[in-house]
């Protein structure tokens, strides 16, 4: 069942806003969400991509359940913030259900930039992997591509091929091109925007990195600001980000401060033997 379609090369959240709807009234249903564009690509020239892109989310393989993988896509990536290749997914409405409605999420992130940009500017998050855009801030137009990955019981799977730089021109009918999997897998971000040396580099200066926006003082912040609620104990996120454990430890005790609490043990503590003190 079609839910939209709009001939226009703006995306505005509305297909968006009628899923949620559906959702909420369907919610043991899957759902599939495409675009006819890819943010940061020029669609002219990127029609291998999309393609793949749009065959993914649409295959057997790419089916998402309540328990284990809610949202799949192509290619799943945490920073600069969690999305999927070309903001094209296939999502249980269990899930989707729970995600505020794309109206109220686009309003939240306006608030949200905006006590960013403020605690930057106090120093209390750094910006060194990227620098604070419309499009990585999730404002105007780009909100849509942080709707589907900013709730944080969001359980990502992707199917794209490991180090295959030709799975965008194959074509993709059978389940066996596939190659599924918990996310992420595979790089911090899309290739071309943050290479691997200078994020292991970044990530051994401790005490910057723990205030980094991108890593989970920022992931924190808003997920706090937008739904109040941090992953569960068997998050990705806890796994994956650095000292996940210990920001785990304090968000379950300090809540939306637990970057100031961190902040006071490392001021106590070795950055090498910190750990959480309740």
């Amino acid at each position: 069942h079609q839910v939209g379609a709009y001939d226009t090369s703006f995306v505005s959240g509305e297909t968006l806003h009628q899923m949620h709807t559906f959702c909420i009234a369907k919610p043991s249903l899957n759902v599939i969400y495409i675009e006819n564009q890819l943010g940061g690509y020029d669609t002219a020239d990127n029609t291998g991509e999309i393609h793949a892109t749009t065959s993914s989310v649409m295959s057997k393989a790419c089916s998402p359940s309540e328990h284990t993988c809610n949202v799949c896509g192509k290619e799943f990536y945490p920073l600069p913030y969690s999305h999927f290749t070309g903001n094209m997914f296939s999502a249980h409405c269990s899930y989707i259900k729970d995600l505020l409605p794309p109206p109220t999420f686009e309003k939240e992130m306006y608030n949200i930039a905006g006590d960013a940009y403020l605690a930057h500017l106090r120093k209390q998050f750094t910006s060194e992997l990227f620098k604070f855009t419309p499009r990585i801030l999730g404002l105007r137009q780009h909100t849509v591509q942080h709707w589907i990955g900013g709730h944080p019981d969001l359980m990502p799977c992707d199917i794209a091929t490991i180090h295959d730089e030709r799975f965008e021109h194959a074509q993709h009918n059978e389940t066996n091109q596939y190659s599924w999997g918990l996310a992420p897998r595979r790089s911090s971000a899309p290739p071309g925007q943050l290479g691997k040396d200078r994020e292991r580099n970044f990530r051994s200066n401790r005490e910057v990195a723990f205030r980094e926006y991108y890593y989970l003082a920022g992931n924190i912040f808003r997920w706090q600001m937008l739904y109040g609620k941090v992953p569960n104990a068997s998050s990705w996120a806890w796994q994956w980000f650095p000292d996940g454990k210990l920001w785990e430890a304090a968000a379950k005790v300090s809540g939306a401060d637990a970057l100031d609490a961190i902040a006071k043990q490392l001021d106590s503590q070795s950055g090498m033997e910190l750990q959480w003190v309740e």
